[in-house]
């Protein structure tokens, strides 16, 4: 490997995006190719680290040991870097780095050229330092939406001065409630009514401000080596999470307007097939919407590399007349989503669970109910009758059980009880049979919105998963947040296809990402199958010509 191979794989980086290339050509000449096997460690916790490392090719394991217990935090692969937190903060590795791949190729920068690079060129000390940040948050939170093998590489958030911002207000309200309490120390009359007034205002500024902070850190951006994901939540009101798969993104812009640009924050704009992801007031902007176009052109560049070396082992295996030992292994990452195991649950599950089951999954179909609140708006007031009749009868049979009329009043009660019971058990089973009815379906495909009153007419919406461009859900309101229920937002070009009222949303929308990650795996499969029926073919054709014309050569040899 030449420098120049080193240069050409530099600038692609993301963290040397916003350089030119000429300095980028003056770093590469401090960079050495270093070569790692699988489960050969690379840094190990609590060691000293003595190079600044970016990886070629292959992926690297991140893993932390916190009380004898070893946690895997991280994959890293090509374009990423580790080694830059322990050399700028002059302290020893905080995890250990690990080659997962069966060959890793790494470049190699020793400490000394690393701080020469960070002093000559301070623009790269400070990007480096803000992903540095960006990944010590993303370890930080855990955050339960995210694939097995879906890792974080850039978590941003909202600028600072926003949260002061935020705390304008329960600061003033915190001046004043100092002010009242000076007023009450000094005042000869009225000192008690300051002393009230004053704690008062010291609690709601102080509920306020603990308030505001969280509010704050509740909002992320984030960037994995699959989506781009926009959390937002509100406490108590709000709870909603954008995202877009990193191949439906169209482009990346950053706007401002000079206030944001004073204090070093931006709008980042995601233009998806359907419409925009509007990240406001993140925080170092430009460098996250670099990452996002960063993991974007990887994407596209892993599925093309994917693509050329099937194309290689087909024609390897024209030619040689080997078989595929991993075509039968169809499936993927995500093939198998429905084993047999569970099957038998749904199954049962269809006989036993499903009276009030909000979700349940038949074979390879995901279905979905409202929740069971919406349930309850439905069908308060029959339930709200049964009980005021069961008390008006024990009311009017309990003062004549001990007499003569027992007998006669007790039948005539149970008689007219029953026959309520019965009236209002219809009219409750026809609420929930309207409730029940309602459904969301997933297949692996398709969704299907299916509304059904009972004895009326079904109206059903059928979206295919290969046209969905874009997830959004919602939870709203106190209710919403405290019994986990709201809205899941599907964009299907320039319609909309609303799942209303469902429980845990948040679930609801993972499963339709993981339908569509799964999906697409399948199409690649199918294309990558028709391209190579297509090589077949043509490799037929050359070598039956070429049989051709050596048997008529043979058949027909010059003479001079």
């Amino acid at each position: 490997m030449n420098r120049n191979d080193i240069y050409q794989h530099l600038r692609k980086a993301f963290i040397f995006a916003s350089m030119d290339e000429s300095d980028i050509a003056r770093i590469a000449l401090r960079f050495k190719p270093f070569t790692v096997k699988a489960g050969e460690v690379i840094c190990r916790q609590g060691d000293a680290v003595g190079a600044f490392y970016i990886i070629d090719s292959g992926e690297v394991r991140l893993t932390k040991v916190k009380r004898d217990k070893e946690k895997h935090l991280a994959r890293l692969s090509d374009r990423d870097f580790f080694g830059a937190e322990a050399l700028l903060r002059g302290k020893p590795c905080s995890l250990a780095v690990q080659a997962v791949s069966e060959t890793v190729v790494l470049f190699r920068m020793s400490a000394k050229d690393f701080h020469w690079m960070i002093h000559t060129y301070p623009q790269m000390k400070e990007n480096l330092d803000g992903y540095i940040k960006s990944y010590a948050l993303g370890r930080k939170k855990n955050f339960p939406w995210l694939d097995d093998n879906e890792f974080i590489h850039v978590v941003s958030r909202k600028h600072i001065a926003l949260l002061w911002y935020g705390l304008t207000v329960p600061m003033i309200i915190g001046f004043v409630a100092v002010v009242a309490a000076g007023l009450a120390f000094f005042a000869h009359s009225g000192a008690m009514y300051f002393g009230i007034f004053a704690a008062t205002l010291f609690v709601i500024s102080f509920l306020w401000a603990i308030w505001a902070v969280i509010d704050w850190g509740n909002d992320y951006y984030i960037v994995t080596n699959r989506r781009v994901v926009w959390l937002e939540k509100v406490i108590g009101l709000y709870d909603s999470r954008q995202e877009s798969p990193l191949d439906a993104v169209l482009s990346v812009n950053v706007t401002s307007d000079q206030a944001q640009r004073m204090i070093g924050t931006g709008d980042v704009i995601v233009r998806t097939y359907t419409g925009s992801i509007v990240m406001k007031n993140v925080d170092r902007p430009n460098q996250f919407a670099i990452a996002i176009n960063a993991y974007w052109e990887h994407s596209k560049e892993i599925s093309a590399l994917l693509e050329k070396e099937e194309i290689e082992r087909i024609v390897h295996q024209r030619l040689f007349g080997e078989t595929n030992v991993d075509e039968g292994e169809e499936g993927g990452e995500y093939g198998n989503m429905q084993s047999s195991d569970m099957l038998k649950r749904s199954q049962l599950g269809k006989i036993f669970g499903n009276f009030l089951k909000m979700r349940y999954v038949e074979g390879d179909n995901i279905t979905y109910r409202k929740h069971w609140y919406i349930l309850l708006q439905k069908s308060w007031k029959p339930l709200l009758v049964f009980v005021m009749l069961t008390a008006l009868i024990l009311f009017l049979y309990l003062p004549v059980r001990e007499t003569k009329y027992a007998f006669t009043a007790g039948t005539t009660a149970l008689i007219l009880w029953g026959a309520m019971y019965v009236i209002i058990l219809m009219w409750w089973l026809y609420h929930y049979l309207d409730w029940r009815n309602d459904v969301y379906v997933l297949t692996t495909d398709k969704l299907f919105d299916i509304e059904r009153k009972p004895l009326g007419r079904e109206e059903k919406k059928v979206a295919p998963l290969a046209s969905v461009l874009s997830l959004e859900h919602t939870r709203e309101g106190i209710l919403g947040l405290v019994l986990n229920f709201g809205n899941v937002i599907i964009n299907v070009g320039s319609a909309k296809l609303v799942f209303f009222g469902v429980h845990d949303p948040a679930t609801v929308q993972h499963d339709i990402f993981n339908r569509m990650y799964a999906m697409k795996q399948e199409q690649e499969r199918e294309q990558a199958k028709r391209e190579r029926e297509k090589m077949m073919d043509w490799l037929t054709i050359y070598q039956r010509e070429l049989e051709n014309k050596k048997k008529n050569d043979e058949n027909h040899p010059d003479f001079y």
